[in-house]
């Protein structure tokens, strides 16, 4: 993948790449960091490598494949299950200010369902805002970043994504950085990348 070789770049339609490609040089080895939906675990995968041996990535989800799959996939990049610094959590990302006690310098949303499984189990705004309220107030760091890769493909992802739109539009401008990604050239339903940084 792009992360193993700096020089090289995801092509711009992989909005969930590109959102690896663009949290690549604002993490840092030591930094804590949170990936939300974990799902196959490729961005708990980036964010292990980006923060070992001194960090630490927590990765959530509600399936155990989910975990299982994650397990696997950093199993065979060189992981070790005695590595502290990386912690799966079956349970919902909503639930995270159990189980993190300090503030993250990144967190990674990847939303909807896992691919190949259930998609009655999706993420949900209800879940998303309990999040969103908890990092906004609390728990990201001044120079912190959020990335979110959102769907609106299927009905719950539809009005997910219109929810979280209208919520990082009204954050204010003074101490949040908000950038939308999204293909001009794509279906209206493609997936948007959001960025989002605590300002200094």
């Amino acid at each position: 993948m792009f992360f193993e070789a700096q020089h090289t770049h995801s092509p711009i339609h992989r909005i969930s790449e590109l959102a690896q490609e663009l949290l690549f040089y604002r993490i840092n080895e030591s930094d804590f960091v949170m990936d939300a939906t974990m799902g196959n675990g490729y961005d708990t995968l980036f964010l292990w490598k980006k923060v070992k041996p001194t960090g630490k990535v927590i990765a959530f989800d509600v399936q155990p494949r989910a975990i299982y799959q994650t397990k696997e996939l950093l199993r065979n990049n060189g992981w070790k299950e005695d590595d502290p610094a990386v912690e799966l959590i079956l349970d919902s990302h909503s639930h995270f200010v159990k189980y993190v006690d300090r503030p993250l310098k990144a967190v990674m949303f990847n939303l909807g369902y896992l691919p190949g499984s259930d998609k009655e189990i999706s993420t949900s705004w209800t879940e998303m805002k309990c999040v969103m309220d908890h990092l906004v107030h609390r728990y990201l760091i001044v120079g912190g970043y959020i990335s979110i890769v959102s769907y609106s493909g299927h009905d719950e992802g539809k009005s997910e994504q219109a929810e979280l739109l209208t919520y990082v539009r009204n954050l204010p401008s003074k101490y949040w950085g908000v950038m939308e990604i999204t293909r001009s050239n794509a279906a209206e339903s493609a997936p948007k990348l959001i960025l989002i940084e605590r300002k200094e």
